[in-house]
């Protein structure tokens, strides 16, 4: 099946630089269709191109390729996100600037009593996966009373999974503490983990992660002292 591209850009039509783009596309990729989602986004409107993905990316196929550059730092040294969704396998490359934010929020973030986790499984890189978290935040995807995990496959070792967290300075002023609760936890179920108190990660079986979820529940609860 024939590769499926889609192109959204703030450049307008006049000049060459989206023919530029698909001249490179072109010339890298020729078993692809190029389809032109929009030109004409306000320039740098990372709010907008946000909603405009939001409203549309649903109707696409499975497989399909979003390309976004809506960017006030475009050509930059800002790192670009490469994210694929779990429900079509659609993937989206664009700068790390919020412009995905609305697509993450799509994706669904289930509640615990003590935190907020999301489950990537294979659809989500294991490196990237602390950043979307940290996007969900940004996104105002959870509010900011718990901190928010994010699991992914480990692509090296599949037995494992691994877990990314990030909190907020309020809820450390409150006694969390996650890179002590995910070391402490991980470290019960086969795996092994640590980090900072705001932000830090883990890896535990897979077998043993619903029993993980639990127990780290507990520990979140008694660090900020809830239950």
């Amino acid at each position: 099946m024939r590769k499926q591209i889609g192109i959204l850009t703030d450049f307008g039509s006049k000049d060459g630089y989206v023919a530029s783009m698909k001249g490179v596309i072109a010339s890298t990729c020729d078993d692809c269709t190029i389809i032109d989602l929009s030109h004409d986004m306000t320039p740098q409107d990372i709010t907008g191109a946000a909603l405009f993905l939001e409203s549309c990316c649903g109707y696409f196929p499975e497989g399909f390729i979003f390309l976004v550059v809506v960017d006030p730092g475009v050509g930059t040294a800002r790192r670009i996100l490469c994210l694929q969704t779990e429900q079509k396998g659609q993937l989206f490359i664009a700068p790390d600037n919020g412009v995905l934010d609305l697509v993450v929020k799509q994706q669904g973030v289930k509640e615990r009593k003590n935190f907020y986790f999301f489950d990537a499984g294979g659809a989500i890189g294991e490196n990237i996966i602390g950043v979307i978290a940290g996007m969900a935040y940004g996104a105002r995807v959870v509010p900011p009373n718990k901190p928010i995990l994010a699991f992914a496959d480990d692509r090296d070792d599949p037995v494992f999974v691994k877990i990314s967290g990030r909190a907020n300075w309020g809820l450390v002023r409150s006694g969390l503490h996650l890179g002590k609760a995910l070391r402490e936890e991980s470290e019960k179920f086969g795996g092994e983990g640590g980090g900072h108190d705001i932000a830090a990660g883990a890896r535990v079986l897979k077998s043993k992660k619903e029993e993980f979820l639990e127990s780290i529940d507990r520990k979140i609860g008694e660090q900020l002292k809830r239950n």
